[in-house]
């Protein structure tokens, strides 16, 4: 247990351990500790992003672990983190995802329905694991623009009318904001489609946030980081989205 039951993982003497504990705690931030008594309260493991930060503000330190400490072997390739270790904080994302796809549903978000999540220890530290139900036929937004770029394709459904899709892509974003809902990561992999006519679905939500109302800033922050995602994959497959594209969304998203 304790200190002992690490160094005999890490396979080091347990002076040594105690010395490499030493000097993590010397280099971390003031105010930071690990004593009993300043624990902080981060809820399921994901902080709400400020509406006045700004790109330099940074919340958090980042070091590597030793280098016996490898836990590729132990993560499957969607979290598969490498020698950087976990804890049950980032583990919980798993769990506020599953929760918010549970509150997008009481909203009438389109988002595949989410199932189940699980967190459990993984040798020293934690994982979390999310289900959410197959959509069937679905393709992301990426392969429907880009097919001859996009690799992989969300179901590989049926092909659907790129104007179809753009036009869904709006009025989903539009249901967004309207909505109180928060995407920080709002790319074109981000969205997938199914039906005829489409209908467009968000997915990946660990970043997400609920609010009473989405304020300008916000909006326009997702709209930016869609249309870069848009622009990167155009720089990928060395073509430029239609007027005729741009002005679908448009019209969906009035």
């Amino acid at each position: 247990e304790g200190a002992r039951g690490l160094s005999e993982f890490l396979g080091i003497p347990e002076a040594e351990f105690e010395g490499l504990v030493g000097q993590a705690m010397a280099a971390l931030p003031p105010g930071i500790a690990f004593a009993p008594g300043a624990v902080q309260v981060y809820g399921l493991g994901a902080l709400d992003e400020p509406e006045d930060a700004g790109p330099e503000e940074a919340s958090f330190a980042v070091t590597t672990l030793p280098a016996q400490v490898d836990l590729h072997d132990r993560f499957p390739p969607v979290r598969n983190q490498a020698n950087r270790g976990t804890c049950v904080a980032h583990a919980c994302v798993a769990v506020r995802e599953f929760l918010l796809g549970r509150a997008l549903d009481e909203l009438d978000i389109p988002t595949p329905p989410h199932v189940g999540a699980a967190v459990y220890s993984s040798g020293p530290w934690y994982r979390g694991d999310l289900v959410t139900e197959l959509v069937p036929d679905s393709t992301d937004l990426a392969a429907i623009l880009f097919p001859e770029a996009a690799s992989e394709r969300e179901g590989g459904g049926p092909a659907i009318d790129p104007a179809e899709a753009m036009a869904a892509t709006g009025e989903l974003i539009r249901l967004l904001h309207d909505r109180g809902m928060v995407h920080p990561d709002l790319h074109l992999k981000n969205i997938i489609l199914a039906g005829r006519p489409p209908r467009a679905l968000v997915v990946d939500l660990d970043k997400a946030i609920i609010r009473s109302r989405v304020s300008a800033r916000s909006r326009r922050r997702m709209l930016d980081r869609f249309w870069r995602s848009a622009r990167k994959w155009e720089t990928i497959a060395g073509a430029a989205l239609s007027s005729e594209l741009r002005q679908a969304f448009d019209r969906g998203y009035r």
